[in-house]
């Protein structure tokens, strides 16, 4: 009888450790992906280089785009500024979501700050950061849409504060 009660339990246990690996949704980009580099350039709010001298296109998100002489959309510049701000000479971890590279050869990724220092904790990606504080609007590419619905919940935030290109570019 005693036999019967473990099996019982084992065959339980087995039931629903399978069904919490088949259920669990991914709320975070894989961290598997990750990788140690550190930011050279920044070209616009959402691209830059690193230190291999690969370009980085931050994931999930767009930042109006700087065009040379008079022509860059509204907040571009303010956009590029905050990102050189936020990661010129940094050292940072780059997190894959799905796909490597865009059309452009360009990896795709979502960058945190590396820095015991820095005021913005190692959670947060600098992604998120750019659309919180209306710099950036959330832009899902799929596959790569692990942070979309984050993003777009702080994109609303920033819409209804008023904040970044929110209150200059109507």
């Amino acid at each position: 009888m005693a036999w019967r009660i473990i099996t019982a339990f084992l065959l339980s246990l087995i039931a629903f450790a399978l069904w919490a690996a088949t259920t669990q949704t991914i709320t975070e980009p894989n961290a598997l992906g990750s990788e140690y580099t550190t930011v050279t350039e920044v070209i616009d709010g959402d691209t830059i280089v690193v230190s291999s001298g690969e370009t980085v296109r931050l994931i999930g998100i767009d930042t109006p785009e700087l065009y040379e002489g008079a022509n860059a959309e509204c907040f571009a510049t303010e956009a590029k500024s905050r990102t050189v701000q936020l990661l010129a000479s940094k050292k940072i971890r780059l997190v894959r979501d799905v796909s490597d590279l865009d059309k452009y050869e360009r990896l795709l990724r979502y960058v945190y700050i590396d820095d015991p220092l820095s005021s913005i904790t190692e959670e947060t990606s600098i992604n998120e950061i750019l659309v919180q504080e209306g710099y950036a609007v959330a832009k899902s590419y799929p596959p790569n849409t692990t942070l979309s619905e984050t993003l777009e919940q702080l994109e609303e935030q920033s819409k209804e504060q008023g904040l970044g290109l929110w209150s200059s570019c109507r």
